[in-house]
């Protein structure tokens, strides 16, 4: 995959204002946001369309983020995964299970930031599949 073609990026938010912002982000990087509302919806596009990263919200309404990126894993264990949320993880915990994450955000986040974040791991996961072929 050449650096310049476009690429599909999972986008799974609930919150329409913070999924909106990913959307434009990732427009304005040259790629195409996969939209999902929650797990379920996300797990079906996956299975429909070629996805190159997942960017997660751990409070997804249904099923959380982090479960949803552990099924994410099984199903194809190259797709990076960049989780966010609002919630200091300090105090919750769940650090320790991030096992398979790629990145972690905090939200609100800055765009600068979740660009270079998306940036990043698409240019990883890309010298990574090149060094495996």
């Amino acid at each position: 995959m050449s650096k310049s073609s476009k690429r599909n990026i999972l986008i799974v938010e609930d919150e329409k204002s913070i999924r909106d912002l990913l959307v434009d982000i990732v427009k304005s990087l040259e790629h195409k946001p996969v939209v999902a509302g929650d797990s379920e919806a996300a797990l079906i596009k996956l299975d429909k369309t070629r996805i190159h990263l997942s960017l997660i919200d751990l409070g997804l309404p249904t099923d959380d983020g982090l479960s949803l990126a552990r099924k994410i894993r099984k199903i194809d264990s190259r797709i990076p995964i960049i989780l966010m949320s609002g919630v200091n993880l300090k105090k919750t915990r769940i650090k320790d299970k991030l096992a398979g994450v790629n990145e972690f955000v905090y939200k609100p986040f800055k765009v600068d930031l979740m660009v270079e974040k998306i940036k990043n791991a698409l240019e990883k996961a890309e010298s990574e599949a090149v060094d495996i072929n």
